[in-house]
C-alpha cells in the first residue's frame, strides 16, 4: 500500500499542480500571436512574406492551443474556444495581410488551411489523453478507498 500510496499520491498532486490554467488562456494566446503577426505584416507588407507570417502564427496556435489544453481546468470549454478562435484567427488574419498588401493572396493562401486541420486533430488527441487521465486518477482513488465505486 506505502508504494501504491506514493505513486498514487504523486500522480494526484501532479494533477492538482497542473490544472491551473483557465480557458481564458487560450483566448489570450490567440490575441497575442494575432497582434504580433499583424505588427509584423504592416511592417513588411509584401503578399509572400505576409502568407508566411499568418501562416507561421495559424500553425504556432494550432500546436500551443492544444498543448495548453493539456493544462486546463475544463477540456470541452477549452477545446471549444480553441476551436473557434483557430477558426476566427484564420479569418482575420486572411483578411488583415489581403488588406495591407493591397491585392490578394491567391492559390498560395490555400497553405492557410493545414493549420486549421491539424488543430481539432490535436484538440481530439489532447482530449483523449485527459480522458484516459481521469479514467485512471479515478480508479486509482477507487482503489486507494477500498475498492468502493466513485459516485
Amino acid at each position: 500500500m506505502g508504494e501504491s500510496s506514493g505513486w498514487a499520491g504523486g500522480v494526484a498532486k501532479r494533477a492538482v499542480a497542473f490544472q491551473r490554467v483557465g480557458c481564458l488562456v487560450v483566448p489570450g494566446l490567440g490575441a497575442l500571436i494575432s497582434g504580433l503577426a499583424v505588427g509584423v505584416v504592416a511592417l513588411w507588407p509584401h503578399s509572400d512574406f505576409a502568407l508566411a507570417v499568418v501562416f507561421v502564427a495559424l500553425m504556432l496556435y494550432a500546436v500551443m492551443a492544444p498543448l495548453l489544453l493539456l493544462l486546463a481546468r475544463s477540456v470541452w470549454l477549452t477545446g471549444a474556444a480553441t476551436l473557434l478562435i483557430g477558426i476566427v484567427m484564420f479569418v482575420a488574419l486572411g483578411t488583415v495581410a489581403e488588406a495591407i498588401c493591397k491585392h490578394p493572396l491567391g492559390e498560395g493562401a490555400m497553405i492557410l488551411l493545414l493549420p486549421i486541420m491539424i488543430c481539432p486533430a490535436l484538440v481530439a488527441v489532447v482530449s483523449l489523453i485527459r480522458l484516459v487521465e481521469w479514467v485512471v486518477l479515478r480508479t486509482i482513488k477507487a482503489v486507494e478507498g477500498g475498492g468502493q465505486a466513485m459516485p
